[in-house]
């Protein structure tokens, strides 16, 4: 809760706050094929945690003082396009620890804030799955009760298509009492 209160205070001051830059996309950059996967990133959280852990801290101390989890493709509609869907709660919480073990490797835990991001649905892939926004809540209430628990400071909801997707998205983050940002 202390990192939230240092997030709103600067929010409220209107002071510059730094994010991380594309930690999917630093995967692959570092030499990891995440092409084939249907759930990107993903993966990596289980299959190259080192690297994933490497690259938080490496954007920390860049000066970033925002985190993101790497769950951009971690809701189980989408891990269940690569048949990972029984993974959900493994993969997700494994992101949120070694954000969080990047973090303290850095002794930034009073100052960098840990946010869980969660993102639209395929139809990058597959444009028949298009779930109603019943199924895409449900989907959604099950991933930030995940990252939730698991400590994040913050839900970050990223790169959504349609405004249904967004909006179950929104409904279920409020659930938790957590800041949110879109």
């Amino acid at each position: 809760m202390a990192l939230a209160n240092s997030l709103q205070n600067k929010l409220d001051t209107k002071k510059i706050v730094i994010m991380d830059g594309g930690t999917g996309t630093e995967i692959s950059r570092r030499g990891v094929d995440i092409e084939t996967n249907r759930s990107w990133s993903a993966n990596a959280n289980i299959s190259h945690p080192d690297l994933v852990r490497d690259i938080h801290r490496d954007y920390i101390l860049a000066g970033a003082e925002i985190i993101i989890t790497n769950t951009f493709s971690t809701s189980r509609a989408t891990l269940a396009t690569d048949g990972l869907s029984e993974q959900t709660e493994a993969i997700n919480k494994q992101s949120v620890r070694l954000a969080m073990d990047a973090r303290k490797s850095c002794d930034a835990q009073e100052t960098v804030v840990i946010a869980g991001s969660m993102s639209a649905f395929e139809p990058k892939v597959h444009p028949e799955i298009i779930p109603s926004y019943e199924e895409a809540l449900e989907d959604y209430r099950e991933q930030v009760g995940i990252l939730d628990g698991a400590g994040v400071d913050l839900i970050v909801l990223e790169m959504f298509s349609r405004t249904v997707d967004l909006k179950a998205a929104i409904g279920a983050a409020t659930e938790t009492g957590l800041p949110i940002w879109v």
